[in-house]
């Protein structure tokens, strides 16, 4: 059984999983490029954000919420 830190909770939804871009598979990586934060941050920049794909919240690698 995986164990999961406090990072790794949404802290939106409480989704046991954040993912990072590699993470994410290829649809998911569509869903995640349609975002809002899309409009005013460059993908190299959200490349390195974490997801959470049952909710879509996002977080950079400092902890700030974008979504």
């Amino acid at each position: 059984m995986e164990s999961y830190s406090g990072k790794d909770l949404c802290p939106k939804c409480g989704s046991l999983r954040l993912k990072s871009w590699d993470e994410l598979d290829d649809d998911e990586k569509i869903v995640a490029l349609l975002l809002p934060a899309s409009a005013r941050i460059p993908k190299a920049e959200r490349e390195k954000h974490r997801f959470c794909p049952r909710c879509w919240f996002e977080t950079n690698e400092r902890g700030s919420e974008l979504a």
